[in-house]
Order: C-alpha cells, then structure tokens, then sequence
C-alpha cells in the first residue's frame, strides 16, 4: 500500500535555475535538472533543454520564472555559455520560450503585454527600434509599426508576411533582454502544404499567403511562439 501511495503521488519537474555570468558547474549545483557531462568541460557550450522542468532566472537584476512542459524541441529552453580566459564556461545568454505549444497571435501578443509590465516593474528600460531593425518581413511592401497594438496588425497584413519581430528590447544594468514574436509558418514553411517552401522570397510567399489567408484565418492560427532571450550588453559595462 505503501508504494502505491508513493506512486500516485505527481512527478515534480526538475528545476534549471540560471543566471549571466555564473560558472556551469555552479548551475548545475543549484538546478535538479541533470545535465550531461559535455555541459561542464571547457570551451563553448550550448545545451537545449527539452524535457519538463521549472526554468527559473534569479540575480540581483531580474527574476523570472517559467514552467515549461512543451513536446516539440523547437520550444525548449536554452542555455549558452564560454570559458574565456576562465577555467570553465560561464553562461552569457539563455533563452528560453513562453509557451509550451504554439498559439493564435492574439494570445501571444496579450502575453507580451503583461510581461512587458512585469519587467518595467522591475526596472528595466525599453530601447526604441525602428520597423526595419524589429522585422524580418517582406520589405517590398512597407508599413510602421513601433508600438505593441501595430506590431500585432503588421502580423496581419499578408503583404508585409512578418515572420518574426522584436516586439520588445529593454536593458537593466549589463542586461539585456529581448522578446520575440514569430509565426513559425512564414519562417519555416507550411507543415502541411508543401509548396510553401521557405527557401522561396518573402514576396512570392506573401502573394501567395494573401489568396489563401483572410483576417479571420490569421487570427486564428496557431502557428506563433514568444522567444525571451536574456544576455549580456555591452553598451552598459561600466
């Protein structure tokens, strides 16, 4: 009866807990999530993390936590680090996705606005971007789009076919933290319908989205990830 009771109790999720600048070994003391033996030893490392678990970012500058259970390797959470002139990498930038699935565009935009507010709660500053630097878009059909409410109607506009955009860039002290909306469908190709190569041009892909696709179909579409991505500035070292 005993093992019984231990068995149905729920699994809890490993946690990976993570911040710039901290030695690997380091993190792999403080997480319960095991990390393979490569993720220790000298030189570059890059470790994606695809398993359920608890990602969890905590230094004096920010914190954030995010529980993860996605099935595709493409949400999984990632972690970069280098040993330069140190005896074992350091992490200098994770990323790590706001979902676990893909979502329509209006549920990814409301998320980034309510963690927009979080993170000026926090104190950290938005830096300003023109629409050319935030897109990767067909650029042969132009438009503006600076705030939130415009990023989201660029993602609407079959002729301009935003595949992904940097819907907010904001710094505190060295940080730097970026998020990304991006409709993996412009920027991957259809999963369904073969013709829709990636490799094809931006404008040949948009004429072709804008015969098939109404409004109410780009709305719906779950094809969209937020992408958070937390590095180093160098602009702001002291």
């Amino acid at each position: 009866m005993a093992a019984c009771s231990r068995s149905s109790q729920p699994m809890v999720n490993p946690t990976v807990v993570v911040h710039l600048g901290q030695p690997v070994r380091q993190v792999q003391e403080n997480s319960t999530y095991r990390f393979p033996d490569s993720f220790t030893k000298p030189g570059s490392v890059f470790h994606v993390i695809t398993q359920p678990h608890t990602f969890i970012y905590s230094d004096a500058t920010l914190k954030l936590q995010f529980a993860r259970n996605s099935r595709y390797e493409s949400l999984g959470s990632h972690i970069h680090a280098l040993s330069e002139g140190t005896p074992e990498p350091t992490v200098y930038a994770v990323t790590v996705q706001a979902f676990d699935d893909y979502v329509d565009l209006p549920t990814a935009v409301a998320y980034i606005r309510k963690f927009r507010q979080s993170l000026l709660t926090q104190g950290l500053a938005e830096i300003p971007h023109s629409t050319a630097s935030r897109f990767k878009a067909n650029f042969d059909s132009t438009r503006k789009a600076d705030t939130l409410d415009e990023i989201e109607d660029a993602f609407l506009d079959s002729q301009f076919f935003a595949q992904r955009a940097m819907a907010l860039d904001m710094t505190k002290n060295n940080l730097r933290l970026t998020v990304t909306l991006i409709n993996g469908r412009r920027l991957w190709g259809d999963r369904k319908d073969l013709s829709d190569d990636f490799m094809k041009s931006a404008k040949t892909r948009a004429g072709s989205e804008a015969t098939k696709f109404k409004r109410q179909d780009l709305l719906a579409e779950r094809s969209y990830s937020v992408e958070i991505s937390i590095g180093d500035n160098p602009n702001l070292r002291k």
